[in-house]
């Protein structure tokens, strides 16, 4: 897609902040190559505390649900 929109922008910028969580949430206490645990390079990165995110992902309803 050479010319995406606005809203396609936001969106993969949304699914690739929920994939990084994903991975930080799975290895939250392993240690990053940074030499820091996964969930504080999240914080680095994205700017909110990752069981802050996940928590703020259940409340709107947006975590999928494993049947």
């Amino acid at each position: 897609m050479k010319n995406p929109s606005k809203e396609q922008e936001e969106k993969w910028a949304e699914d690739r902040r929920l994939h990084f969580a994903r991975f930080c949430w799975l290895n939250m206490y392993k240690v990053a190559p940074s030499g820091k645990i996964w969930k504080h390079v999240f914080f680095e990165k994205e700017g909110i505390h990752l069981d802050t995110y996940a928590a703020s992902r259940i409340k709107d309803g947006k975590a999928q649900k494993k049947d």
